[in-house]
């Protein structure tokens, strides 16, 4: 653990897990065997990231982030369950994800503002929206597009 970093409670640093300065991790989060984390990289509360992966951009509240130049894979379901969230809250959040990472127009930005305005999201949609309204050093990592049909909402 580099100089400068903050790691929130119940964190998971499984060994070879390196992070670079700056750095900042939420609550509950889960960082996989032999993962680089970028200097000033955030990992949003709940984060999972597979072993082995290169984090190199903020990774969202909730999100499953795996691979050698990380991609976001979508929302951590098992995570969700784990933590007993209800159905209608999981419902919610991949509702949220959905719309954030498969929008076909403007910019991330636009999207969150526009969700911001039409109401609540729930504890998942909620936290990612305001993860994502926060500044950001090293941008956000992006969805793999072949996993956008995992986001189904109403599965």
């Amino acid at each position: 653990v580099a100089h400068d970093s903050r790691l929130g409670n119940r964190c998971v640093l499984v060994n070879g897990v390196m992070l670079g300065g700056h750095s900042t991790l939420g609550d509950n989060v889960f960082v996989g065997g032999a993962s680089t984390v970028h200097q000033y990289v955030r990992l949003g509360e709940h984060a999972y990231i597979g072993g082995s992966s290169a984090v190199e951009r903020d990774v969202v509240p909730w999100g499953l982030a795996l691979g050698n130049r990380a991609t976001l894979r979508g929302p951590n379901l098992l995570g969700m369950k784990r933590r007993g969230l209800s159905k209608e809250a999981i419902r919610q959040g991949r509702a949220a994800y959905a719309e954030l990472f498969a929008r076909g127009t403007g910019t991330l930005a636009e999207t969150v503002a526009s969700m911001h305005s039409r109401g609540e999201w729930g504890p998942v949609g909620d936290a990612v929206l305001s993860f994502l309204a926060a500044d950001s050093r090293r941008g956000v990592l992006g969805v793999k597009l072949d996993e956008l049909e995992a986001l189904d909402p109403d599965e």
